[in-house]
């Protein structure tokens, strides 16, 4: 999809406006820009290319493409001296500059309106889908980008990254604003921070709901992985990413949170449990109809039913009603709108089929996730637990033992299957976890074909038990090579329990 701007900027304009420090080739043109994309396949008429380079494709290799379907000039580290009429502006890092083009040409929308963030290792879709039914008891319209979809006003639209680029990201922005959106809430990954798409953003605020280890295929140690998600809280580190921060939401339950509380130099409203926490909560009781908590701010105290499962999603509710308080959005209106969220796709989700027991899909895929879930589920049930789980291919493998190890403590029964192997082989990877569930002496069982390993989960279940299918969540495919395989884990089970 291609959104492009109400009107055009000249190129030189463009370029001065973003303050691009590089070469112009072709000095004599300059043509009008009217949008601006990284893939070559989404260039139309008017359309500024910027070359960037990845681990799969080299953006320069489509220039003469991207030239041919329109573009009127591209952005480049290195330019194409074939292409010698066409303007090509040189620069060291086009990674770096994309935020700050995009942010010029769909005419700064992240300043139009309140663009809120959120960042941590586990919690962020249930945030901002929490904050989209604080928006609507509020009065406010809300936009959503995140790991399931991005949507506001009727319109959706699935996601390949948790954060959209640079490009995509202001390009959405503005259209939500011409559309009259008035509240953005935006989840922000690491890969987001450390690769620049979130270049020139305005945050209104934004929120750390926890720093657990993950992604170390990526960022290689649980302190690098920690400083990246630490970057935004403090001035300078915004600054570094040409980016601004009006407020912080922080979560003083968490050590990463508590340290930034203390540390960093931008205004910070507190949430959590602790005595200390300028917004606190207090679980008065977490059953399988939701959570019941007790909420003071600033000398006033509401009661809030949140009709969600597992204590966890206490501070998640937190956490959103915290940066909702940053734009004006009363107590009381953040937990009336709570008080009815519709369920989050994939996050302790239940399947209702008429079974005796209780069915949850969750998105768990990392350790720290599976002792929250199976820790919430313990929480509800009297009878066992039986938790079928599997793990990424080409993805941290040095986590797939300690999954094993989580799910094997947490759960009376486990089922290691495959999920997403890519182009690793999944009997290996199911032997890796396998490690886990060995040491903790698990009960468990390796069953590759992930229906049948859901259909002997659902077959062991008796009234009262607790059926946990955790790491895809809301994942409608089964990624094995290259190939997207159709595979839904909530179709699946409807299938096995209405045939029952």
């Amino acid at each position: 999809m291609i959104v492009s701007a109400d009107r055009s900027i000249s190129l030189r304009d463009l370029l001065r406006r973003a303050r691009v420090p590089g070469m112009l080739h072709a000095p004599a043109a300059d043509p009008d820009v009217r949008a601006i994309t990284v893939d070559s396949r989404n260039v139309r008429p008017g359309s500024l290319f910027v070359a960037m380079r990845g681990h799969a494709e080299n953006g320069h290799a489509y220039l003469r493409a991207a030239r041919d379907a329109g573009a009127v000039a591209a952005v480049v580290d290195q330019p194409d001296e074939s292409l010698d009429h066409w303007p090509q502006i040189v620069v060291a890092d086009t990674r770096r500059i994309l935020g700050a083009l995009a942010h010029e040409v769909y005419r700064h929308p992240t300043d139009r309106v309140p663009f809120l963030g959120v960042t941590g290792t586990n919690g962020k879709t249930s945030v901002v889908h929490f904050l989209e039914a604080i928006a609507r008891a509020a009065g406010r319209s809300a936009g959503v980008m995140g790991t399931i979809e991005t949507r506001w006003r009727g319109k959706r639209f699935s996601t390949k990254n948790t954060t959209p680029g640079a490009d995509d990201l202001h390009r959405i922005v503005r259209e939500m604003v011409d559309d009259g959106v008035e509240i953005v809430a935006s989840e922000i990954s690491s890969h987001a921070i450390d690769m620049h798409r979130i270049s020139s953003v305005h945050f209104a605020a934004l929120a750390l709901t926890n720093v657990k280890s993950d992604h170390l295929d990526y960022h290689k140690t649980h302190g690098d992985y920690r400083e990246t998600k630490m970057r935004l809280f403090y001035k300078k580190g915004a600054d570094a990413e040409s980016a601004t921060v009006d407020h912080v939401v922080l979560n003083i339950d968490d050590d990463t949170g508590r340290y930034m509380i203390a540390t960093t130099d931008l205004p910070v409203l507190s949430f959590g449990f602790h005595a200390e926490a300028d917004l606190q909560g207090t679980i008065l009781r977490s059953d399988r109809a939701g959570i019941h908590m007790h909420i003071t701010w600033e000398g006033e105290d509401q009661m809030l039913s949140l009709p969600v499962i597992g204590a966890f999603n206490a501070s998640n509710a937190l956490a959103a009603i915290g940066l909702a308080l940053t734009q004006d959005i009363t107590l009381q209106e953040a937990c009336t709108g709570l008080s009815d969220v519709p369920p989050v796709p994939g996050r302790l989700q239940r399947v209702e089929a008429g079974q005796p027991y209780l069915v949850l899909l969750d998105y768990a895929h990392s350790a720290n996730a599976i002792m929250t879930v199976l820790a919430a589920a313990r929480e509800i049930t009297e009878g066992d637990i039986i938790f079928v789980f599997g793990c990424g291919g080409n993805r941290d493998q040095g986590k797939r033992m300690d999954m094993g190890c989580a799910a094997g403590r947490g759960a009376d029964y486990c089922i290691v299957t495959d999920d997403n192997p890519r182009h690793e082989d999944p009997a290996a990877i199911r032997a890796e976890a396998e490690r886990g569930l060995i040491q903790t002496k698990a009960r468990y069982e390796n069953i590759g074909d992930r229906r049948e390993a859901i259909r002997v989960a659902l077959g062991r279940a008796r009234p009262g038990d607790v059926v946990i299918i955790a790491g895809k969540g809301h994942e409608e495919v089964q990624i094995i090579g290259d190939v997207h395989v159709p595979f839904s884990d909530n179709a699946v089970v409807r299938e096995i329990l209405e045939n029952a």
